[in-house]
């Protein structure tokens, strides 16, 4: 399911934006003490900033679109928050004034400040996303009081809707450098169940929306007492469930066309990088080898081998020269002439003797190739500094081979 973000993604916003749908569809109706419009206008912005999400990983994302993203987010959760607010108030319950949104906002802002944009979105959750889901979900079970038994179910319902998207949503943060978002984060969640936490939220909404719709429902049949409207708003559910599984469809084939467009652009930059380099390297080992073999067939060089360490002969002092001249071409650090044994016969200027003067044990297996025979070719890196290196090694044989 983790493969499928991208429909999950579309799923979890088009849950909210019918949520937000319903919530405002009800927002006239009859006998209402709270204020769903505030409810429909978080989910509508909470769905809008999943499609952004969603928008982001098909296209890529910047810094300023990632900072209206939480921004969006942000403000999503203080209208969930004004909607607990006004509903307790509704209600007859005394609550503090809006002026208590002005600290949670500055709170997350000063997360922002300390460590980015990870930490502005998991304080918003914290501060402003738990308290307003916490109490949604209070405002939901309080109305289910005095209900009869089908619509208080409904309420409750509901209401254990937003305590349990208080833990989706709110609890379960992106990782972020401070405790608990360190701990139980969306890649925890998903590491441990193997599915994504915003598929859990994507459900949980269309479940508030159904529970919501029929609690309406429920208060508009009390109010209007009608046989054909209670039958018209059935077959309205009815119709908009078959639409929404038409919508899941298309979109289901729409983030499918798009993921495997997405991957195939993907694999062509991949290979046309892995090209550049493969010719990069390519270019850096072929003048080593081919300096190899010039080296390996020079007669100075043969030469020099089989007279070894005859000091100022004029075929070590051209060997000599030779190697010099080869290394500065290839660009390589040093170059030597070994015997049988794996001695030095001959080391370029620049080179240092110190690491191959040793047996035959001691001997770069590189080396150890060619004076087997065969031609050698091996990356390590550099015992001193760890960078990488490249050696190239070639047989040198008599005139009989």
């Amino acid at each position: 399911m983790s493969n499928q973000l991208d429909f999950i993604l579309f799923f979890y916003g088009l849950a909210f934006i019918l949520l937000g749908g319903v919530c405002i569809s009800i927002a006239d109706g009859p006998g209402q003490r709270y204020k769903p419009a505030l409810l429909g206008f978080f989910a509508l912005g909470h769905g809008v900033g999943e499609w952004l999400d969603l928008t982001a990983l098909l296209a890529g994302d910047t810094p300023g679109f990632a900072v209206a993203r939480t921004a969006l987010m942000t403000g999503s959760f203080v209208l969930l928050t004004e909607f607990a607010r006004q509903s307790a108030i509704g209600l007859g319950r005394r609550v503090p004034g809006a002026w208590v949104h002005v600290p949670a906002i500055l709170l997350v802002g000063l997360g922002w400040a300390i460590g980015g944009l990870s930490a502005a979105n998991a304080v918003a959750r914290y501060a402003i996303g738990l308290v307003g889901a916490l109490g949604t979900a209070w405002v939901f079970a309080w109305r289910a009081k005095g209900l009869p038994s089908a619509p208080r179910r409904l309420a409750i319902c509901a209401a254990a809707g937003f305590a349990l998207y208080a833990i989706a949503a709110c609890l379960i943060v992106p990782a972020a450098p401070f405790w608990p978002a360190s701990v139980l984060h969306q890649q925890w969640f998903a590491r441990v169940t193997g599915f994504p936490i915003q598929l859990v939220r994507g459900l949980l909404a269309f479940g508030l929306a159904f529970c919501i719709w029929a609690l309406a429902k429920y208060v508009l049949d009390a109010e209007l007492s009608s046989q054909r409207y209670t039958e018209s708003l059935r077959q309205r559910f009815v119709g908009t469930f078959v639409s929404l599984v038409i919508v899941l469809a298309a979109g289901w084939m729409a983030t499918e066309i798009l993921g495997e467009t997405f991957e195939k652009k993907t694999q062509v930059q991949a290979l046309g990088e892995i090209d550049v380099l493969a010719s990069r390297l390519n270019g850096e080992t072929a003048a080593m080898d081919g300096m190899a073999i010039s080296l390996a067939g020079s007669p100075s060089v043969r030469a020099t081998l089989s007279g070894g360490m005859a000091g100022g002969s004029r075929d070590r002092q051209l060997a000599v020269s030779m190697l010099n001249l080869d290394v500065a071409a290839a660009r390589a650090k040093a170059g030597y002439l070994l015997d049988k044994a794996g001695g030095v016969v001959a080391i370029s200027d620049d080179g240092e003797t110190a690491r191959l003067e040793a047996p035959m044990d001691g001997v770069s297996p590189c080396f150890r190739k060619s004076i087997a025979g065969e031609d050698g070719h091996q990356f390590s890196r550099d015992a001193g500094n760890g960078e990488p290196e490249y050696c190239a090694s070639r047989p040198v044989r008599a005139v009989d081979g």
